[in-house]
Protein backbone atom coordinates (compact mmCIF):
# COMPACT_ATOMS: atom_id res chain seq x y z
CA UNK A 1 0.00 0.00 0.00
CA UNK A 2 2.88 2.22 1.00
CA UNK A 3 4.70 1.78 -2.14
CA UNK A 4 1.64 2.11 -4.48
CA UNK A 5 0.46 5.74 -2.81
CA UNK A 6 3.96 6.68 -3.26
CA UNK A 7 3.73 5.65 -6.63
CA UNK A 8 0.74 7.97 -7.07
CA UNK A 9 1.79 10.63 -5.66
CA UNK A 10 5.14 10.87 -7.70
CA UNK A 11 3.04 10.82 -10.84
CA UNK A 12 0.79 13.15 -9.93
CA UNK A 13 3.60 15.88 -9.79
CA UNK A 14 5.45 14.80 -12.77
CA UNK A 15 4.06 14.91 -16.47
CA UNK A 16 2.92 11.28 -15.61
CA UNK A 17 -0.28 12.73 -15.42
CA UNK A 18 -3.50 12.26 -13.32
CA UNK A 19 -4.49 9.02 -14.99
CA UNK A 20 -1.00 6.92 -14.02
CA UNK A 21 -1.51 8.69 -10.88
CA UNK A 22 -5.08 7.54 -10.01
CA UNK A 23 -4.28 4.04 -11.14
CA UNK A 24 -1.68 3.33 -8.78
CA UNK A 25 -4.26 4.97 -6.12
CA UNK A 26 -6.58 2.53 -6.68
CA UNK A 27 -4.08 -0.03 -6.28
CA UNK A 28 -3.39 1.28 -3.17
CA UNK A 29 -6.45 1.62 -1.80
CA UNK A 30 -7.51 -2.44 -2.93
CA UNK A 31 -5.26 -3.05 0.29
CA UNK A 32 -7.81 -0.93 2.53
CA UNK A 33 -10.12 -3.56 3.41
CA UNK A 34 -11.19 -2.56 7.16
CA UNK A 35 -11.66 0.24 8.93
CA UNK A 36 -8.37 -0.65 10.99
CA UNK A 37 -6.28 0.32 7.98
CA UNK A 38 -7.73 3.47 7.51
CA UNK A 39 -5.75 4.63 10.55
CA UNK A 40 -2.44 4.71 8.60
CA UNK A 41 -1.51 7.15 6.59
CA UNK A 42 -1.33 5.84 3.24
CA UNK A 43 -4.78 6.08 1.90
CA UNK A 44 -5.29 9.69 2.42
CA UNK A 45 -2.28 9.88 -0.31
CA UNK A 46 -4.25 7.78 -2.60
CA UNK A 47 -7.52 9.20 -1.42
CA UNK A 48 -6.02 12.59 -2.46
CA UNK A 49 -4.79 11.90 -5.90
CA UNK A 50 -8.35 10.07 -6.40
CA UNK A 51 -9.50 14.01 -5.31
CA UNK A 52 -7.63 15.41 -7.52
CA UNK A 53 -8.28 13.08 -10.55
CA UNK A 54 -11.99 13.67 -10.43
CA UNK A 55 -11.57 17.29 -10.25
CA UNK A 56 -9.73 17.38 -13.40
CA UNK A 57 -12.35 15.16 -14.97
CA UNK A 58 -14.80 17.88 -13.77
CA UNK A 59 -16.33 14.90 -11.04
CA UNK A 60 -16.71 17.48 -8.24
CA UNK A 61 -18.92 15.45 -6.17
CA UNK A 62 -16.67 12.17 -6.60
CA UNK A 63 -13.77 14.01 -5.71
CA UNK A 64 -15.30 15.62 -2.65
CA UNK A 65 -16.07 12.67 -1.64
CA UNK A 66 -12.43 11.55 -1.74
CA UNK A 67 -11.27 14.55 -0.43
CA UNK A 68 -13.48 14.22 3.31
CA UNK A 69 -12.71 10.87 3.46
CA UNK A 70 -8.95 11.61 3.36
CA UNK A 71 -9.58 14.40 5.71
CA UNK A 72 -11.45 12.35 7.98
CA UNK A 73 -8.92 9.49 8.35
CA UNK A 74 -5.79 12.13 8.50
CA UNK A 75 -7.93 14.10 11.99
CA UNK A 76 -8.38 10.09 13.22
CA UNK A 77 -4.97 8.84 12.50
CA UNK A 78 -3.46 12.42 14.09
CA UNK A 79 -1.77 13.70 10.86
CA UNK A 80 -2.42 17.61 10.95
CA UNK A 81 0.33 17.53 8.22
CA UNK A 82 -1.81 15.60 5.70
CA UNK A 83 -5.08 16.99 7.39
CA UNK A 84 -3.40 20.20 6.14
CA UNK A 85 -3.14 18.96 2.35
CA UNK A 86 -6.67 17.72 2.74
CA UNK A 87 -8.72 20.53 3.66
CA UNK A 88 -6.45 22.76 0.66
CA UNK A 89 -7.83 20.33 -1.61
CA UNK A 90 -11.77 20.79 0.23
CA UNK A 91 -11.05 24.11 0.18
CA UNK A 92 -10.45 24.49 -3.85
CA UNK A 93 -13.35 21.63 -4.03
CA UNK A 94 -16.09 24.50 -2.45
CA UNK A 95 -14.37 27.43 -4.05
CA UNK A 96 -14.88 25.36 -7.53
CA UNK A 97 -18.81 25.01 -6.28
CA UNK A 98 -18.66 28.07 -5.62
CA UNK A 99 -19.04 28.63 -1.92
CA UNK A 100 -16.79 30.95 -1.08
CA UNK A 101 -17.82 31.44 2.66
CA UNK A 102 -16.86 27.04 2.95
CA UNK A 103 -13.23 27.65 0.98
CA UNK A 104 -12.64 30.38 3.83
CA UNK A 105 -13.15 27.97 6.47
CA UNK A 106 -11.51 24.70 5.73
CA UNK A 107 -8.51 27.19 5.16
CA UNK A 108 -8.85 28.53 8.72
CA UNK A 109 -8.80 24.83 9.55
CA UNK A 110 -5.74 24.14 7.62
CA UNK A 111 -3.88 27.18 9.60
CA UNK A 112 -5.09 26.16 12.62
CA UNK A 113 -3.30 22.54 11.90
CA UNK A 114 -0.42 24.33 11.00
CA UNK A 115 0.02 26.34 14.24
CA UNK A 116 3.43 25.59 15.80
CA UNK A 117 4.56 23.44 12.98
CA UNK A 118 7.78 23.37 11.03
CA UNK A 119 6.29 23.16 7.43
CA UNK A 120 6.95 25.60 5.24
CA UNK A 121 5.79 24.15 2.08
CA UNK A 122 2.88 23.69 3.57
CA UNK A 123 2.26 27.55 4.70
CA UNK A 124 3.12 27.92 0.82
CA UNK A 125 0.53 25.23 0.03
CA UNK A 126 -2.23 27.20 1.81
CA UNK A 127 -0.87 30.79 1.31
CA UNK A 128 -1.58 29.61 -2.80
CA UNK A 129 -4.58 27.80 -2.04
CA UNK A 130 -6.12 31.09 -0.61
CA UNK A 131 -4.39 33.45 -3.47
CA UNK A 132 -6.37 30.86 -6.18
CA UNK A 133 -9.54 30.72 -4.12
CA UNK A 134 -9.63 34.62 -3.14
CA UNK A 135 -12.17 35.46 -5.99
CA UNK A 136 -15.34 33.00 -7.04
CA UNK A 137 -15.05 32.92 -10.54
CA UNK A 138 -13.69 29.17 -11.26
CA UNK A 139 -17.04 27.63 -11.32
CA UNK A 140 -17.56 28.29 -14.83
CA UNK A 141 -13.90 27.22 -15.23
CA UNK A 142 -15.01 23.08 -14.63
CA UNK A 143 -14.82 21.00 -17.75
CA UNK A 144 -18.32 19.59 -17.15
CA UNK A 145 -19.01 16.69 -20.20
CA UNK A 146 -22.36 15.11 -20.56
CA UNK A 147 -23.42 12.68 -22.26
CA UNK A 148 -26.34 13.35 -24.84
CA UNK A 149 -29.16 11.24 -22.53
CA UNK A 150 -27.50 13.47 -19.45
CA UNK A 151 -28.08 16.55 -21.98
CA UNK A 152 -31.34 15.31 -22.77
CA UNK A 153 -32.30 14.69 -19.12
CA UNK A 154 -30.96 17.81 -17.60
CA UNK A 155 -32.97 19.82 -20.57
CA UNK A 156 -36.28 18.26 -19.39
CA UNK A 157 -35.78 18.66 -15.46
CA UNK A 158 -37.05 22.69 -15.65
CA UNK A 159 -40.73 21.35 -16.83
CA UNK A 160 -41.15 19.69 -13.16
CA UNK A 161 -41.78 16.35 -14.72
CA UNK A 162 -41.03 13.21 -12.46
CA UNK A 163 -39.04 10.57 -13.15
CA UNK A 164 -41.56 8.33 -14.40
CA UNK A 165 -42.62 11.39 -16.56
CA UNK A 166 -38.97 12.24 -17.53
CA UNK A 167 -38.41 8.17 -18.65
CA UNK A 168 -41.74 8.35 -20.97
CA UNK A 169 -40.76 11.11 -22.67
CA UNK A 170 -37.19 9.29 -22.91
CA UNK A 171 -38.73 6.23 -23.44
CA UNK A 172 -36.60 4.69 -21.08
CA UNK A 173 -36.78 3.63 -17.97
CA UNK A 174 -37.23 4.91 -14.05
CA UNK A 175 -34.25 3.42 -12.96
CA UNK A 176 -32.42 5.01 -16.07
CA UNK A 177 -33.37 8.21 -15.23
CA UNK A 178 -32.77 8.11 -11.70
CA UNK A 179 -29.04 6.94 -13.18
CA UNK A 180 -28.66 9.62 -15.22
CA UNK A 181 -29.82 12.27 -12.03
CA UNK A 182 -27.09 10.51 -10.43
CA UNK A 183 -24.61 10.95 -13.05
CA UNK A 184 -25.73 14.93 -13.17
CA UNK A 185 -25.69 15.27 -9.28
CA UNK A 186 -22.19 13.83 -9.47
CA UNK A 187 -20.76 15.98 -12.58
CA UNK A 188 -22.11 19.40 -11.79
CA UNK A 189 -21.32 18.84 -7.75
CA UNK A 190 -24.66 19.19 -6.00
CA UNK A 191 -26.16 16.44 -3.80
CA UNK A 192 -29.52 17.73 -3.42
CA UNK A 193 -33.06 17.79 -5.72
CA UNK A 194 -33.73 18.49 -9.54
CA UNK A 195 -34.01 22.28 -8.63
CA UNK A 196 -30.64 22.02 -7.43
CA UNK A 197 -29.24 20.36 -10.85
CA UNK A 198 -31.15 23.27 -12.89
CA UNK A 199 -29.73 25.98 -10.78
CA UNK A 200 -26.19 24.66 -11.38
CA UNK A 201 -26.65 24.13 -14.66
CA UNK A 202 -27.89 27.44 -15.16
CA UNK A 203 -24.76 28.82 -13.56
CA UNK A 204 -22.09 26.85 -15.40
CA UNK A 205 -23.70 27.91 -18.79
CA UNK A 206 -25.26 24.56 -19.41
CA UNK A 207 -29.11 25.62 -19.72
CA UNK A 208 -30.40 28.96 -20.05
CA UNK A 209 -32.06 30.96 -17.57
CA UNK A 210 -35.74 29.82 -17.56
Amino acid sequence: MTGYSGLAAAAASTDAGLDEAEAYADQALAFVTTPTLERFHQPVIALLVKSQAGMGRGEVGNAAEFAERAHQIAVAGAEPLLAVVACTQLARIAHAQGHSDEARRWLRDAEGLLAGQDAPQLAELVRQTRNDTRFARSVDRLPVELSERETAVLRLLPHGLSRKELGAQLFVSENTIKTHLTSLRHKLGVSGRSEEIVARAIELGLLDEP
